[in-house]
C-alpha cells in the first residue's frame, strides 16, 4: 500500500518534468506559438487549484477521519493546535 501511494504521488512532479521538457517540441509540431502552449500549462495549473477549493470541503464533509469524525478537520485542528 505505501508503494502505490508513492507511486501516485510521483505521476504528478514526473508529468509536469516530461510535459515542460517537451514544450519546445510541442511547438514545432503544433505549429503553436510559445504562448499558446505554455497557456495550457496554465490553464492545467489552475484548473487543478480550482478542484482543490471544491474537494477539500468535500473530503471535510463526507470522508470519515480516524476518530470516526468527518474529514480532514479533526486531523488539521490536531495539527494547528
Amino acid at each position: 500500500m505505501t508503494l502505490l501511494l508513492g507511486a501516485l504521488i510521483a505521476v504528478a512532479p514526473l508529468a509536469m518534468d516530461i510535459y515542460l521538457a517537451s514544450m519546445p517540441s510541442m511547438t514545432r509540431a503544433l505549429s503553436a506559438t510559445p504562448g499558446e502552449v505554455q497557456l495550457t500549462l496554465s490553464l492545467y495549473m489552475y484548473g487543478w487549484g480550482a478542484t482543490q477549493i471544491f474537494v477539500g470541503p468535500l473530503a471535510d464533509r463526507f470522508l470519515p477521519g480516524q476518530d470516526r469524525r468527518p474529514g480532514r478537520r479533526p486531523t488539521g485542528h490536531r495539527g494547528a493546535g
